[in-house]
């Protein structure tokens, strides 16, 4: 039977086979960007803990690149999401500018139904805004 030893990295490292050991350091974001379903889900977690400019921004972030991906669905439920956010805080122009966009973005047939609730809930919100 062999008996493996474990070596453990120098103190002062924070790789071992290039996978970070420093958990104190905050996640840097910036190296590697997150895909566009990521980036919603980001979004909505902190809009879910209130901190809605942050939501806000990452939701913006999150329609950039699902339009950048060409992710549809994504893109139509992150204009949803900002919409209805847009609405909440009643601005009014950008809330509708928005969920337009929304109804606008061309799908598939074979995702249309995965965009059918988040359209629904735009043409709610724009006839409530009306």
């Amino acid at each position: 039977m062999s008996t493996r030893t474990h070596r453990m990295p120098p103190e002062n490292s924070t790789a071992v086979n290039g996978v970070s050991t420093d958990h104190q350091r905050p996640c840097d974001d910036s190296r590697m960007p997150l895909p566009a379903r990521q980036l919603l889900t980001k979004a909505l977690h902190l809009l879910d803990r209130g901190e809605t400019e942050r939501g806000e921004s990452v939701l913006r972030d999150t329609v950039a690149s699902a339009v950048k991906a060409g992710d549809s669905t994504t893109t139509v439920a992150a204009l949803c999401c900002l919409g209805e956010l847009l609405a909440q805080q009643g601005r009014r122009r950008e809330a509708v500018e928005t969920l337009r966009s929304c109804l606008g973005v061309p799908v598939s047939d074979d995702h249309g139904d995965l965009c059918a609730a988040e359209r629904t809930n735009a043409r709610q919100l724009l006839a409530d805004l009306a």
